[in-house]
Order: structure tokens, then sequence, then C-alpha cells
């Protein structure tokens, strides 16, 4: 007996049974806040303020990811300072 066409049937039926089950969604980095990652208007000014005093100083990346941790902190209204970058190297 020729073991091809039992091979093809096997590999059929189980194809099609792992096409039929749901995929779990990942869950991304703000799953657990209320409505998602909502940006503030009100932070984009002091946030653009702080990004451009690392530019002109011409501050490492530390500097760029002090501005973007602030961001989140002023974005999900949780005590900040954007001042607190301005020391960054």
């Amino acid at each position: 007996m020729n073991p091809v066409p039992l091979l093809l049937i096997a590999s059929l039926i189980l194809g099609l049974g792992a096409g039929c089950r749901t995929r779990p969604t990942k869950k991304n980095r703000y799953e657990g806040l209320d409505g998602g990652y909502v940006m503030r208007p009100e932070c984009d000014l002091p946030s653009d303020a702080c990004f451009e005093k690392c530019y002109k100083r011409k501050a490492s990346v530390t500097c760029f990811g002090c501005c973007r941790d602030r961001r989140f902190l002023c974005d999900t209204q949780q005590p900040h300072s954007f001042e607190s970058c301005d020391n960054t190297q």
C-alpha cells in the first residue's frame, strides 16, 4: 500500500484543524490604562521645549529619553517635571 495518500489526508486534517483555532491577541504595553495611551495636547509644548533644549546643547540620547519619560508621565497625569531633564548630559 502506498503511504502517500495517507500522509496527504493526515496533513490536510491537521492543517485544517490548526486553522480553526482562534489565535490569542498580543497585549500592548498600554493595556492596563483605561482607554489606552492618549497623548494630551497640554503636554505638547513643554515636551517640544524639552527636546529642543537637548538638541541645542547637543546632549546625549539620555536627555531625549528623559524628555520622552516626562512626556509619558504628563500624558498619564502623573507627577512630572520637564526641568529635571535640563541637567541630563
